[in-house]
């Protein structure tokens, strides 16, 4: 009986192996459709100067988002601040980072 179950375990561990392998197979084909054009189209942008202007464009749009959010953070009186910078923590505090900090 236990010849019996080892074999089948056997069986499933080479057919979860072939269906890995198909699996891999068809991510690295969609990896290559995906990564081929937009490999092209960035060298073309970058041929045309346009690369620079999208880049700019981005970060204008980051910062048009970012001030927003950043503008609407209000601290807590009563969470704890960083000795050294005097900002809140984001979690437990470690080790202080000034060397004349006595804490």
């Amino acid at each position: 009986m236990l010849i019996k179950e080892h074999k089948a375990v056997a069986k499933m561990e080479s057919e979860m192996e072939a269906k890995t392998n198909q699996k891999i197979a068809i991510a690295e084909k969609l990896y290559n459709l995906i990564h081929e054009p937009t490999e092209r189209l960035d060298k073309e942008m970058h041929q045309r100067g346009l690369d620079r202007v999208m880049e700019e464009s981005r970060k204008k749009k980051i910062k048009k988002v970012v001030k927003p959010i950043v503008g609407e953070l209000h601290e807590d009186p009563n969470e704890p601040k960083y000795c050294y910078c005097g900002k809140p923590s984001f979690g437990v505090m470690v080790q202080c980072e000034n060397s004349l900090c006595e804490g």
